[in-house]
Order: structure tokens, then sequence, then C-alpha cells
């Protein structure tokens, strides 16, 4: 073990011990320049957060159809079912050519609400493939 001498005594005329003096190279900042906090570099784009919206209003709707379609074919009138299916599917389609068109544009635009965007387009996209499946799946049960 190494024996630990004590601080050496003050010298004259300071008020700290000579062993615990701050260096120079420590010495405080000047204070004639204040630092600015950064500026947020991240661009507030609604255009992203409308598109979003959309592809939430489609998958509501979707699910409100769901329970929708049940209820009238449990009841038996297919006439209203199918007026009440194409009506469904034509507001299916313009939500979802909506919702891709302003995603691809929050996309492009880009900024914080990009992914927003992409999202958007992708719910949008996929209601399209669902209402192009309805559509087939018809024409071949029809045929």
């Amino acid at each position: 073990m190494t024996s630990q001498e004590p601080p050496a005594a003050p010298a004259p005329g300071s008020a700290q011990p000579a062993a615990y003096a701050q260096p120079a190279a420590y010495a405080p900042a000047a204070a004639s320049s204040p630092r600015k906090p950064p500026a947020d570099t991240r661009r507030s784009e609604p255009v992203g957060v409308v598109a979003l919206v959309f592809g939430i209003v489609i998958i509501v709707f979707d699910l409100a159809m769901i329970v929708v379609n049940a209820s009238i074919i449990r009841s038996g009138d297919f006439t209203t079912y199918s007026t009440v299916a194409l009506i469904a599917a034509a507001i299916s389609v313009v939500l979802a050519l909506v919702a891709i068109t302003i995603g691809i544009v929050a996309f492009v635009r880009g900024g914080a609400t990009r992914v927003y965007g992409a999202i958007a387009a992708t719910i949008g996209a996929m209601a399209l493939v669902q209402q192009f499946g309805a559509l087939i799946y018809g024409l071949i049960v029809g045929a």
C-alpha cells in the first residue's frame, strides 16, 4: 500500500490549497457567447396526418360494413344487400383513391409525417385490391 500525503499548505494569500488549484485549461467560458438551442429540423406536414386519417376511416368503414352486411344477410333481404354492397364498394373505392393520392403527396413532400403518407397509401391500395377481388368474385359466382 502507498501512503497518501496530506495536501500541501495553502500558499500565502491564496484561498485554495496549491494541490487543488483549478488548471488554466478549465477556466470558465466567456459569457459573451451564449449558445442558441438547436433549431427543430423536422417540418410539420399536416398532409401526412390527413392521409393517415383517411386510411383509418377506410379501416373503420370496412369494419362497419361487415356488421351491416351480416345483419342484412341475416334478415334475408338480398335486394337490399346488393344495393348496400354496391354503395359501400363505391364509397370504399373513393376513400381508397383519396388516401392513395394524399399519401403519395405526403410521401413525396417528405418531412416528419412521410411515414404516415406511406401507411395511408398502403391502406388505400389494400382497399382497392379488396374491392377488385370482390368484383372478380361476384363475376365468377354470377357466371
